[in-house]
């Protein structure tokens, strides 16, 4: 009769043991098929039905690969705090895993990101708004205090008849130097005639002297054009510097601008 009993138990403990493994065998399959449903999700870019899928799967079969697919899904859909916390899990779940040092670098990656992104949007709901700086003191601006009337006349006078006679006395050099050079040109033109009426035959030296006499003339009226009408301009600068006494400075215009009324007696 005992045995009777103890072949029952074990009877039972094998229908059980039996059931566990049918549906331990299914649950296999459910999550294979929520993985792959998950895997098509993913590279359609619905990350969001994909983290729905592979969470159903990890819910059917603990495996840690899971939960590294969801981070990386979580990653694409821009969740880098939930991409963070189940890059975790996956270290947390896998036993001395080869691509650790890979996946701190994403765990230090999504941080940094969420930091950037919490930056941007500003300070959160309910905390203190940033004190505004104090404005700087406003200070005075610094003015020069009016010149004294000392009834001399204005500097300009005696500036525009020392620019009138440093423009004249440029004048007079450029003058001179003309000269110069004119009377050098017409020595070696004179020596090159001389040899031409003399019968000498034509030689290099006879041509480069008659070059030289050319660009001294050249050269010649350049400088007493020029000096010429700095002499000119030198002497009308000074004679405005004399003159500079009649030139009267007054305020005009609505505004009380400064203007000029100038008044020269010849």
């Amino acid at each position: 009769m005992r045995s009777h009993w103890v072949l029952g138990i074990v009877l039972v403990s094998l229908l059980a043991s039996a059931s566990a493994l049918a549906q331990s065998d299914e649950d296999v399959a459910n999550a294979k098929a929520k993985y792959e449903e998950g895997k098509t999700a993913y590279r359609l870019g619905k990350f969001d039905e994909a983290i729905a899928a592979w969470k159903q799967a990890y819910e059917l079969k603990s495996d840690p690969i899971f939960l590294y697919n969801i981070a990386q899904a979580y990653r694409e859909a821009k969740d880098y705090e939930q991409a963070a916390f189940f890059y975790r899990s996956y270290l947390n779940e896998t036993q001395n895993p080869e691509d650790r040092k890979v996946i701190e670098q994403r765990i230090t990656e999504m941080e940094e990101l969420l930091e950037m992104e919490r930056d941007r949007e500003g300070p959160a709901p309910g905390d203190p708004e940033p004190t505004q700086p104090e404005p700087p003191p406003v200070v005075a601006p610094i003015t020069a205090p009016p010149a004294a009337d000392t009834g001399e006349p204005a500097a300009g006078g005696r500036g525009l008849k020392v620019a009138g006679i440093v423009t004249g006395g440029a004048g007079v050099v450029l003058i001179a130097t003309g000269v110069a050079f004119g009377v050098s040109s017409r020595s070696d033109q004179d020596d090159v005639q001389a040899a031409i009426d003399s019968g000498t035959a034509w030689t290099q030296e006879l041509q480069d002297k008659e070059d030289s006499g050319r660009s001294k003339a050249a050269i010649a009226n350049v400088t007493l054009g020029i000096g010429i009408a700095a002499a000119i301009g030198g002497g009308v600068l000074y004679y405005l510097g004399v003159r500079r006494d009649d030139v009267e400075v007054t305020p005009t215009g609505p505004t009380g601008g400064v203007g000029a009324t100038f008044t020269l007696r010849y």
